[in-house]
């Protein structure tokens, strides 16, 4: 018969991941000393912009991490955005510094 073969359709896992930008987190924040960016995809490329989008901080990531840890005790504080690159894909995320 054909039993099983309907299964294989039932449960499209994996499929609505490759649009979505939450694979990724980005904490503590806000935070004071270092970030931690931990991501289900490699990541190519971390940027961080002031408020006003000016880039502060440029990472290329030559083994494609998933996961890094950024030192932000000498930035001021204030709002920040991260920006992560993948191979398909950018993403940003709010972050806020507070000593």
């Amino acid at each position: 018969g054909n039993s099983g073969i309907i299964l294989k359709y039932t449960s499209p896992v994996g499929i609505n991941e490759i649009g979505d930008e939450n694979n990724f987190t980005i904490y503590p924040n806000p935070t004071n000393s270092e970030l931690l960016v931990s991501s289900s995809e490699k990541i190519k490329e971390l940027k961080i912009f002031d408020v006003m989008g000016k880039e502060i901080s440029n990472l290329n990531f030559e083994n494609e991490e998933l996961e890094k840890r950024i030192d932000v005790s000498k930035f001021e504080n204030g709002i920040y955005f991260v920006q992560l690159n993948f191979d398909d894909k950018t993403a940003k995320q709010k972050i806020i510094i507070q000593h």
